[in-house]
């Protein structure tokens, strides 16, 4: 990657970056001589470089998700939906049914269970990864706990 020949990332201006180090501090710094775009680092201007190509060159998703982040994100969706597919067999069938194939013969009741399980799972590696907190979720869950009573027929909040 040659310096001089990438656009600004802020400013987009053309051959207005310029790179400069300091060995006694061992910092370099990419400058914009445009705008007040900087990037520095504890590393040589060859690694440095490295890291503004890998930051703003690199072929990244649209969505800036890691591949780690949409796996999670993959993970969360699947269970979703699997708990919504248990809710779909109570409501057709009953809780305590069972699928005529399944020879444990486990109700419906214990499949959402199971889903649920599987869903607070996919929460709470979200939760331990940083992807989400979960006072925000605490917190949502009070608020909708505060709004939804108005809209329930049958159960008392």
């Amino acid at each position: 990657m040659n310096l001089h020949e990438q656009n600004c990332p802020f400013c987009k201006n053309e051959f207005s970056l310029s790179i400069d180090s300091s060995r006694d501090l061992g910092i370099s710094v990419i400058k914009c001589c445009d705008c007040e775009f900087m990037m520095q680092d504890k590393c040589c201007e060859e690694d440095l470089m490295k890291k503004f190509d890998e930051k703003f060159n690199s072929d990244k998703h649209f969505n800036e998700l890691t591949p780690s982040e949409a796996e999670r994100i993959f993970l969360l969706m699947e269970e979703a939906g699997e708990v919504v597919q248990a809710c779909a067999k109570i409501l057709r069938h009953g809780y305590e049914s069972h699928n005529p194939f399944d020879e444990r013969e486990t109700p419906n009741r214990e499949l959402l269970e199971r889903e649920l399980g599987d869903l607070e799972f996919a929460r709470t590696l979200m939760v331990d990864k940083g992807d989400i907190k979960i006072e925000k979720i605490t917190e949502f869950s009070r608020l909708k706990n505060l709004r939804i009573g108005k809209y329930l027929h049958r159960n008392n909040v």
